[in-house]
């Protein structure tokens, strides 16, 4: 267990990335899993490739223009299936991380999110660009832990606290990622243009203006949340909330 702790890790240090752009997520399989975790990455930041991500890493973001050092500030959300208590999966995470002894952990207490209490820990190793600072997030639902990542280089990371902060208080949970667009007139309106377009070709006109539809209603939540709708609600389309 707590094997998502490490990869999520070894993820950030490991990075290759590609810019994209809101529809790339559509080359991936659809499927359906009932309970979503996302989180609101920081304005700008460009996904990390899928295909290059650990079987328990779901989705990583990572800064392209912040920056001129090699290593990037960047984020990532992992999980995996638990039968512990938050406070266990604190203290299994610790033991795994702290196997390597080039690895300083440190517990830093509690931390409220959107999904609920979750608890903050940081990570400091070092790797080919130096010195390495990390602030881990455990968060605990449903028999699944969910640790959300942040790393940046020793010297840019007190640049990047108060963005980490923000995008790990954003963490959110839901089962229908339709109610998470609140106005009822606007989630009725997103779903039908969605389902209008279903046997269209993407970069089509009827494509294009479902895009610019979707964008709009729907920015405030982010791209992870864009991403989990398109990829996971084609499944749900028959029993829509």
């Amino acid at each position: 267990m707590e094997a998502a702790a490490v990869a999520a890790v070894e993820a950030l240090l490991l990075m290759v990335t590609v810019k994209t752009y809101l529809f790339f997520f559509l080359i991936l399989p659809f499927t359906f899993f009932g309970s979503y975790c996302y989180f609101i990455p920081p304005s700008n930041w460009q996904i990390i490739d899928p295909k290059l991500l650990s079987e328990y890493v779901e989705m990583g973001f990572h800064d392209t223009e912040g920056t001129t050092e090699l290593f990037t500030p960047s984020v990532n959300l992992a999980k995996e299936p638990t039968k512990n208590s938050l406070a266990r999966c604190v203290k299994d995470a610790k033991k795994e991380h702290t196997k390597d002894r080039r690895v300083t952990w440190r517990d830093l207490g509690p931390f409220s999110t959107k999904a609920g209490p979750a608890h903050l820990t940081e990570i400091i190793t070092t790797n080919r660009f130096g010195k390495i600072r990390m602030w881990q997030l455990i968060f605990v639902k449903n028999q699944t832990a969910y640790y959300l990542t942040g790393a940046a280089s020793e010297k840019t990371f007190p640049q990047m606290r108060n963005t980490f902060v923000k995008t790990f208080q954003s963490l959110s949970y839901t089962e229908d990622l339709l109610q998470e667009i609140t106005d009822p007139t606007t989630r009725e309106k997103l779903k039908d243009a969605y389902v209008s377009v279903l046997d269209e070709k993407v970069g089509s006109k009827p494509w294009k203006k479902f895009e610019k539809l979707f964008t709009k209603q729907s920015d405030h939540l982010g791209p992870y949340w864009q991403y989990l709708f398109l990829k996971n609600y084609r499944n749900n389309l028959k029993t829509p909330q």
